[in-house]
């Protein structure tokens, strides 16, 4: 080749370089504010962060927080729980055990109770958010143990000033428990020699009924509807899971879904619709199943059940979405700690699973145990990332 025809190739060679570095500069600038899928959910290979909302799905306004919704940090320090009652947001403080009541918006924070429980570590409360079941640990005997007390306001939540908790210890080697929506009755489970046993009884634990037992022994226990219990096997990516319902007045005992790795779930109060989620090594899904038609559909985002919270008509779903998926064994070391998610809270229309980004990238948060206001203009949650507890406006 003569040295003319070494320099029109050369030219050429350059030309296109210079083009295809435009294209790049310029589409890179064009996705500023999104967060780019490349081939779909999950790579087939690498060991970086995954993105696991499509571009696609990026909410009606096609941005990271297009609508700056208020997102509003509710209590000073760490919670163990919390609840929407009488207007109001009540929670438990984790370190003194003290109950404080606060407005949505985080306004009007004051001290609900006069008692003192120190080192409460979970906080269980019922649908109206006035009687709970506080765990925690106790050394009174020399050696730490688990105290559980069932306990409720002596007084309105609507005085100025702090009211008595007044209520009962529950046997100390129950491992779940939870309360009946019609405010009248529990459900614990706990451990007799290689069973674990359900029983339900009224506030004082008095006419106590066996309505469960099982070989299995590690549950996760909910009381959604007036007869419905629900039992989840605890999730881990390694072994197949399993939802099951408990019919409290009659002690049926029936399966919902199961044979899922890592499997998550929660039923609407209507006992008609499961969002369930399978997780493993790298990998995390959520589904809608409506039991009443038997059909099974993929939500359009990736998440834990836990993360979400039905509307009160099971219209929507409100989800919150890790936007990037660290490499782990899901749902395994997240529980532990090992790895942390900085969510957007997302809406999903279950008619059409339409979406809509409610929440804005500015702050970062990994959220669970949601749960919504009574006429649903605000969602709350607990930031796992240091228990605090959080508001963000719907409307």
């Amino acid at each position: 080749m003569n040295r003319k025809k070494i320099i029109i190739v050369a030219i050429i060679i350059l030309t296109l370089t210079i083009l295809v570095i435009v294209f790049w500069v310029a589409r890179s600038k064009g996705n500023q504010g999104q967060i780019v899928s490349p081939g779909g959910f999950f790579p087939e290979s690498g060991s970086g962060n995954i993105k696991v909302i499509p571009p696609n799905l990026l909410g009606k306004n096609g941005l990271i927080g297009g609508q700056n919704l208020a997102l509003t940090k509710l209590s000073l320090a760490p919670v163990s729980g919390a609840a929407y009652a009488e207007g109001q947001v009540i929670y438990v403080d984790r370190a003194t055990g003290n109950m404080y009541k606060v407005n949505s918006d985080g306004s009007g924070r004051n001290r609900a109770s006069n008692t003192t429980i120190p080192g409460i570590f979970e906080s269980h409360f019922s649908a109206q958010g006035d009687n709970f079941i506080l765990r925690y640990l106790s050394s009174d005997s020399g050696a730490e143990s688990v105290r559980n007390f069932l306990a409720g306001f002596s007084g309105a939540l609507s005085t100025t000033t702090a009211i008595s908790i007044e209520g009962i210890f529950l046997p100390a080697d129950i491992s779940s428990s939870a309360i009946s929506p019609e405010e009248n009755k529990i459900f614990y489970t706990y451990k007799q020699g290689e069973y674990t046993i359900g029983i339900t009884a009224d506030f004082q634990n008095k006419k106590q009924k066996q309505v469960f037992s099982s070989p299995f022994g590690e549950w996760s226990v909910s009381w959604p509807s007036k007869n419905i219990i629900t039992l989840l096997t605890k999730p881990s990516g390694t072994a197949e899971g399993f939802f099951y319902s408990l019919d409290a007045k009659t002690g049926k005992f029936a399966k919902i879904i199961g044979g899922i790795n890592g499997l998550g779930a929660q039923i609407d109060k209507s006992g008609e619709n499961v969002i369930y989620s399978e997780a493993g090594q790298n990998s995390l899904k959520a589904s809608i199943y409506n039991l009443k038609k038997n059909e099974k559909n993929a939500l359009p985002v990736s998440t834990f059940a836990e993360k979400c919270v039905f509307s009160y008509a099971s219209v929507y779903v409100y989800c919150s979405v890790p936007i990037n998926l660290p490499p782990a064994l899901y749902p395994d070391e997240w529980y532990q700690g090992l790895v942390s998610f900085s969510d957007l809270i997302w809406k999903v229309n279950l008619s059409d699973m339409s979406t809509e980004i409610l929440s804005g990238a500015e702050n970062d948060f990994d959220a669970t145990d949601s749960f919504l206001s009574s006429n649903e203009d605000y969602i709350f949650f607990t930031n796992k990332k240091d228990s605090s507890l959080w508001s963000l406006k719907l409307k």
